[in-house]
C-alpha cells in the first residue's frame, strides 16, 4: 500500500522557509504552541524527509530553530496510530490517499487538524493545513525539493 504513486512522489527531502507560508503564525497559536515558539518558528526553516520501508512510511522533521533534534513518525496508510505532538497532545492519528494527494488527520481534544499534502508541480508540494479551532484557521507551506 505505502508503494502508492503519492508516497513515491514524496520520497527524498524537502525544504521549506518560514517566508514561504501563509498564515503561519496564526496556525500556529491556534494548535497550541507556545509565543516564543511561535515567534522562532516564523523565522525558521524547515528540512522534511520521506522515505519507505516495506509498508512502513517514515516521516522525519527538522527546523533551523530547534537544530540537530529531528522528529519522526514512522505510519502505514490507513491505519490509525496514536501521535504525541510537539505541543503534548495525544492524537489519533491516520494517513490516507485521496484524489492524488496525502490526507493526514489527527482526532484529539480540544480540536481536530487534517494536513493535506499535494504535488503542485515536479519539485514543489504545498501543505495545507486546517485546525477546527474556534475560529477554525489554515495555512499553507510550500516545499522544494531538494
Amino acid at each position: 500500500m505505502s508503494s502508492s504513486a503519492v508516497i513515491q512522489s514524496l520520497l527524498g527531502k524537502w525544504k521549506d522557509s518560514s517566508a514561504d507560508a501563509e498564515n503561519l503564525e496564526a496556525y500556529l497559536k491556534a494548535i497550541g504552541m507556545p509565543d516564543e515558539a511561535v515567534k522562532a518558528a516564523c523565522q525558521s526553516e524547515a528540512t522534511t524527509e520521506w522515505t519507505v520501508d516495506g509498508d512502513a512510511v517514515t516521516y522525519s522533521f527538522e527546523s533551523s530553530f530547534k537544530p540537530g533534534s529531528v522528529r519522526s513518525i514512522t505510519f502505514q496508510l490507513g491505519q490509525p496510530f496514536e501521535e504525541n505532538t510537539i505541543t503534548g497532545r495525544s492524537l489519533q492519528t491516520t494517513y490516507t490517499e485521496e484524489g492524488g494527494k496525502l490526507v493526514k488527520r489527527q482526532i484529539g481534544e480540544p480540536f481536530n487538524c487534517t494536513i493535506t499534502t499535494e504535488i503542485v508541480e515536479p519539485g514543489l508540494i504545498v501543505e495545507t493545513m486546517v485546525c477546527d479551532s474556534n475560529p477554525p484557521t489554515s495555512c499553507k507551506r510550500k516545499l522544494r525539493k531538494q
